[in-house]
């Protein structure tokens, strides 16, 4: 039976979900190892408004515990968590002119029913897209998130914290794999004073960090030695 190691990722994003390509797969759980900050650069869509211009800066901290040696038949379990730091001029735009005192992020089902509403208007998603990749291949992961109910500040930056979770996933094939952060996607709906709907901004962030890199893993094969037979 294989083995379980537990992966800890904190991330904007953070990242990466079972990969068909190398039968791998990279999971996270509350972070305790060093933090890595990206940079983003996104584009703001409002329900009925359209595009706002504004700063396009938005800067996601990734705090990556990932084993730096595993074993094909290793188990890498894991959830997720994505602060966002939103700088001030966009909160103020929340705050001011659109007269938002919260918000939150609803899951991926929410988020596609209020599609077929009409709510969703870019039929968007809270999640983070990233990369695994060997010497000679690579493959795209999706990792959902959620980001729960945020009061809104009356001044200052506006963070937001996004958490997820994917599937315990067997490592089955050997090589040095690169884990990087990619682009991401919010979908963040605002409530009033009264805690009634107001609006939702839709985030569209394309990664523009200098180095991406969130992580690397050496997988070597895993012993093969048969089990002793029952004496019995």
């Amino acid at each position: 039976m294989a083995k379980r190691l537990k992966t800890r990722l904190s991330a904007g994003a953070a990242l990466v979900t079972g990969l068909s390509a190398f039968g791998v797969g990279l999971m996270a759980t509350p972070a305790q190892a060093a933090t890595v900050t990206q940079q983003y650069e996104c584009t703001y869509s409002v329900l009925n408004i359209g595009e706002v211009e504004g700063d396009p800066s938005v800067s996601v901290e990734l705090t990556a515990d990932i084993p730096a040696e595993a074993e094909t038949g290793d188990v890498i379990e894991s959830a997720v968590t994505a602060t966002v730091t939103i700088p001030d001029s966009r909160r103020d735009s929340l705050y001011g002119l659109l007269a938002v005192r919260s918000v939150d992020g609803p899951n991926a089902a929410t988020a596609a029913a209020e599609a077929d509403s009409g709510l969703n208007a870019q039929d968007a998603r809270n999640q983070a897209t990233f990369t695994i990749a060997d010497a000679t291949e690579s493959a795209d992961g999706v990792m959902p998130l959620e980001v729960p109910m945020t009061d809104v500040p009356a001044s200052g930056e506006l963070v937001v914290t996004a958490t997820g979770a994917i599937e315990p996933t067997e490592l089955t094939r050997a090589g040095e794999y690169t884990i990087t952060a990619g682009d991401f996607q919010a979908y963040i709906r605002g409530y009033g004073e009264d805690g009634g709907y107001k609006t939702n901004v839709t985030l569209n962030c394309t990664n523009v960090s200098e180095n991406s890199q969130i992580a690397t893993v050496t997988v070597t094969e895993g012993s093969t030695e048969p089990t002793s037979p029952d004496p019995s």
